[in-house]
């Protein structure tokens, strides 16, 4: 959590500095929508809602207005106990306006909904005090989004931070952070050397940030689809900047000699830029992977799976725990394990809830002594229990409670002892019991986290044990290393860059991994196995007409 951190001038942090300031969370991508349409955004209405018009943009040829409702806010003052101020007649008071822009509050409506021809496609508002941004799947990865949230945060305090983020939001969060030095390039403002390093610009007065581009120059393998948050689209320039940097390299040139130096050092620039990304990704991938794959660490385990689950139930505002117990009893019932497991061998048929959670506190009923955070939670809902007969025996007297308990008390101290005696059946709790108890526990992710460790580890690691997870975990520990500190000179680059993909090519759960953290679905074997065997032929060509001879290497 950064949100701490003292508000710096965006123009001098670095990319990875500028998203430490503003992450404050991780909220896992399937936590939304993945794919919102049209209908969705239909509650968002039509343009005359939204009388103000903000701007209009083109993005990819296509025309977006961005409008606004503006509607004045206001603000209930409130005294120094956070209580609201009323006036004589019991009304609340309102902030005057000039208190709300001492506070650095906003005077009118922040949100700013996006139109096309068809409808509203996006809106970006306040959420919790932090911007939200959301855009329909067929207008993503156009730079809406990012338009959107940098028009929202220009007229925030400089302490404002973005918040919580998706990996989609990180990605966003970064190309927000290229359009402020963008933006400030092309308004002659001066920037940090080490800024201008980092995104390659060497000319301050181009209006094209990412580069110029012009036919038959070696480096324009961009095309005008590129994605550079897509790792699909990153991969393939990857692969064909390394061949004709490395051709150019070695190759025959039949031109001048400072022509060839000049298509080297843009090619190296290029390629430079996409390798410090795709390893930068490499790194988030890897050291997220290990996280999850704790398996010297049972408890680190647990702790990491029940974190995710937990704060996407709080944060989809269920305020239960209701959303965690099922994931536990769907991984612990996870066919695949199963069929590891002699004893459960059985349990291969379809099963409800509550049959799920019979058979596991079975198991916690076989070694009770193993679970002392489950224990306490057993024992506070006795108690409630024992608290609950006590106030019928007292309110509906001896004969109500010998019939509810099927046992005939002849005095009340028969009755008192049998209270002070009873005991509860733990396999006989269902889950919308076991959940509300939960809820009301202080402690419900340890003991959840328990269940975890106890039992789904052991069953978790044995199923994957059997497939060579201890030996995957050592080869992408070594790769994380490397990528921790990674090389200097680009040919170094290279290598490591092949490593990681060759690694996580022979690692199912990695390229899961990939996709979850990139949001690049056609990132999978058969996409790598496509790119490794690419064909050069029209690579070659390219070189060729640059007179490079590529059938002669130096």
């Amino acid at each position: 959590m950064n949100w701490y951190k003292t508000a710096q001038n965006p123009l001098e942090e670095t990319s990875k500095e500028f998203l430490d300031r503003h992450f404050t969370g991780h909220i896992p991508s399937w936590s939304y929508e993945e794919h919102p349409t049209r209908e969705d955004f239909s509650w968002l209405g039509d343009r005359s809602k939204y009388p103000i018009l903000h701007s209009k943009q083109l993005f990819n040829g296509i025309e977006v207005e961005f409008r606004q409702t503006g509607k004045k806010d206001q603000y209930v003052r409130t005294d120094d106990n956070k209580e609201i101020v009323r006036d004589a007649q019991g009304n609340a008071e309102y902030l005057t306006d000039e208190e709300v822009v001492k506070r650095g509050l906003s005077l009118y409506d922040t949100t700013i909904v996006a139109f096309d021809s068809k409808g509203p496609i996006g809106w970006v508002g306040n959420s919790f005090g932090v911007p939200e941004v959301f855009i329909i799947e067929e207008m993503q990865k156009k730079g809406i989004g990012t338009y959107l949230l940098s028009e929202w945060m220009k007229y925030r305090p400089q302490s404002q931070h973005i918040g919580q983020m998706t990996p989609a939001g990180v990605n966003m969060t970064l190309a927000y952070h290229r359009k402020l030095v963008q933006d400030a390039i092309e308004q002659g403002k001066e920037i940090p050397e080490h800024i201008l390093e980092e995104y390659k610009q060497d000319n301050k007065e181009a209006m094209n940030w990412y580069r110029v581009i012009k036919q038959a120059q070696l480096w324009n393998v961009w095309g005008t689809n590129f994605d550079e948050d897509n790792l699909a689209d990153l991969l393939k320039v990857f692969y064909e900047l390394e061949y004709k940097y490395s051709m150019v390299k070695n190759s025959n040139f039949s031109g001048v000699p400072q022509r060839q130096e000049n298509i080297l050092n843009k090619l190296h620039e290029e390629l430079l830029y996409v390798c410090n990304s795709l390893l930068w990704t490499f790194k988030n991938v890897y050291e997220d992977w290990l996280e999850q794959h704790a398996l010297l660490d049972p408890n680190a385990w647990a702790n990491n799976r029940v974190s995710h689950i937990s704060e996407l139930d709080y944060m989809q505002g269920t305020g239960n725990y209701s959303e965690l117990v099922e994931h536990l009893l769907y991984t612990y019932f996870d066919n695949k394990m199963l069929s590891s497991d002699p004893k459960q061998n059985n349990y291969n048929a379809p099963m409800s809830l509550d049959y799920k959670l019979s058979l596991l506190l079975q198991e916690v009923n076989e070694d009770l002594d193993s679970f002392p955070q489950f224990m306490q939670l057993i024992q506070s809902i006795t108690n409630d229990i024992k608290a609950g007969l006590t106030d019928d025996l007292e309110l509906y007297g001896l004969e109500e409670l010998s019939d509810q308990e099927g046992q005939p008390f002849k005095t009340e101290a028969q009755a008192e002892k049998h209270i002070a005696n009873y005991t509860m059946d733990i396999t006989d709790l269902y889950i919308d019991s076991f959940t509300q108890s939960l809820n009301a526990s202080d402690n419900a992710e340890g003991i959840v986290t328990e269940l975890y460790e106890k039992l789904v580890f052991p069953r978790w690691y044995a199923f994957w044990k059997k497939k060579g997870i201890d030996q995957t975990r050592a080869r992408i520990e070594a790769v994380y290393a490397k990528l921790v500190s990674p090389p200097e000179t680009i040919e170094q680059m290279i290598i490591l860059i092949h490593e990681a993909l060759s690694t996580a090519h022979q690692t199912g759960s990695m390229l899961d991994y990939i996709v979850e953290y990139t949001q690049s679905d056609d990132v999978d074997k058969d996409f790598l196995d496509q790119l490794s065997n690419s064909s050069t032929e029209h690579w070659n060509q390219d070189l060729q007409q640059n007179g490079f001879n590529t059938n002669e290497l130096v």
